[in-house]
């Protein structure tokens, strides 16, 4: 579904000119968030913030990630 939002939002970006990732972004966030919290507990908010938290480590653990294996391949061939 992020994809889906980022297509959209490229296709008006592309027609109008208009910068629109910064939102594209923002709402994907907040849907992926959304989407997440309707795994644990719907009516509950505690379980959105739980996704939200989940979504940022996630995000977090995904850059550290690629820093850290991108380092490594830099370090063995240079």
């Amino acid at each position: 579904m992020t994809m889906l939002i980022y297509c959209v939002f490229a296709i008006i970006e592309g027609i109008t000119h208009i910068h629109l990732m910064m939102y594209a972004s923002k709402i994907a966030f907040i849907y992926c968030a959304w989407a997440m919290g309707q795994f644990f507990d719907p009516p509950k908010i505690a379980s959105y913030l739980k996704a939200l938290v989940a979504h940022i480590l996630g995000f977090i653990m995904f850059i550290i990630t690629a820093f850290i294996i991108g380092s490594t391949i830099d370090l063995i061939f240079h």
